[in-house]
């Protein structure tokens, strides 16, 4: 497959299972010059039996997407290739966000906020430290210990939690500036997704509220102000950032209007969610 892209949406599988591959060796795949995006809640496979030499996918110069999937797994253990030389990836990156890594043991990480994995052309990966991150650095060596300088049979992802969205309708904004709205979560565990909110003033910069650091330990950036109740609840007092929020002076179409950028972030840790940007735009009528 040379250009372009290829998407696996969500509730959508991609799967390669090769059987009875006897002695073929070759690529599986290789997307030279294209993307694959393994997009969230999305399936992407691919297997092999056999004794050939294989690589199960041939990045070349095109990269490969893996966004809190239900699963992405690249399985070679099946292949009894006497010189050991197949290769999961070859020759490019895998970018992975949103996810947590399935051990060959069956037990997941924590949950990973980003990662890059880089193959050589012997399959052979590597990741620094700085293309890593998750909740503790305890965790980031655990995660790269299972990757860096390996050449391995199997690399299996799945999504580090629920989706969070927003009840459109929940949310409002009051006179007094007070933000107060509600989330749903796909497990039907809507009580501590955190809350992060960042002000943009029409024709200004964008000016974050002060608040707790987030989970991610190499995140000193977000700050969140709370977090959900048990039925998905929350509120924000923006009352200190008033001049900000106020359409009084300039009397801008509610289109125009200033937004508020608002970061959705579940906890406890073993369940994060994927962080969900929503714009949400204060529509006070001038006077």
């Amino acid at each position: 497959m040379g250009g372009g892209t290829v998407n696996i949406n969500e509730n959508a599988t991609f799967a390669l299972t090769a059987t009875n591959a006897g002695s073929y060796a070759g690529n599986l795949m290789a997307v030279s010059g294209a993307t694959v995006n393994a997009n969230p809640y999305s399936t992407f496979t691919i297997t092999s039996d056999g004794t050939g030499a294989l690589t199960a996918l041939n990045v070349a110069s095109g990269s490969v997407n893996v966004d809190q999937p239900t699963l992405f797994k690249l399985d070679l253990s099946g292949n009894t290739n006497a010189s050991n030389s197949d290769k999961l990836v070859s020759s490019g990156k895998v970018n992975v966000t949103n996810s947590k890594q399935i051990f060959s043991d069956g037990t997941e990480s924590e949950p990973i906020n980003n990662l890059v994995i880089t193959y050589n052309n012997t399959g052979t990966a590597s990741s620094s430290t700085n293309d890593l991150e998750s909740t503790t650095e305890v965790a980031e060596t655990a995660i790269r210990s299972n990757i860096v300088g390996k050449i391995q049979d199997t690399l299996t992802f799945t999504r580090a939690g629920e989706t969070v969205d927003i009840v459109d309708d929940q949310l409002s904004l009051s006179a007094d500036n007070v933000l107060t709205g509600k989330v749903a979560v796909a497990d039907g565990n809507n009580e501590d997704v955190w809350i992060s909110v960042t002000i943009t003033p029409t024709g200004g910069s964008a000016q974050q509220l002060t608040g707790e650091q987030g989970p991610y330990w190499r995140d000193t950036t977000t700050k969140y102000q709370t977090k959900t109740d048990a039925d998905g609840n929350f509120t924000v007092d923006l009352s200190a950032y008033e001049s900000l929020l106020s359409d009084k002076v300039l009397r801008l179409p509610f289109w125009q209007r200033r937004t508020l950028s608002m970061t959705l972030l579940r906890r406890p840790l073993q369940s994060f969610a994927r962080k969900l940007i929503l714009m949400f735009r204060h529509m006070r009528i001038p006077l």
